[in-house]
């Protein structure tokens, strides 16, 4: 399972548009690994194929959200429908992940 997408960041995929394998999960608290969060969504979603949490650039510090990419794009319906609780950590928004938008 990968941790980001070539060169350390997100491997967003197409432009424009949704990412239909994608989510996108929000108020993920520091106190939460990538591997709490993989488990979480591999259990109620499906196959986790990758998941990445972008870091600030001046501290390193995760944001505290991130994107999980599954195997298929049914999975990603099961994940929207997950409960909002890790480990009895709340966690926020959960969607469908937007595909970034072209370079100008």
């Amino acid at each position: 399972r990968g941790f980001g997408g070539p060169g350390g960041g997100p491997d967003l995929g197409g432009v424009g548009g949704r990412s239909p394998n994608r989510i996108f999960v929000g108020g993920v608290s520091s106190e939460l690994s990538a591997g709490n969060v993989s488990e979480h969504f591999e259990r109620h979603g499906g196959e986790v194929k990758d998941i990445y949490f972008p870091k600030d650039a001046r501290t390193g510090k995760a944001r505290g959200f991130c994107y999980i990419t599954f195997a298929d794009a049914a999975a990603v319906q099961r994940a929207l429908a997950a409960p909002r609780e890790i480990n009895g950590i709340g966690i926020g928004e959960v969607k469908v992940a937007e595909a970034r938008k072209p370079d100008p």
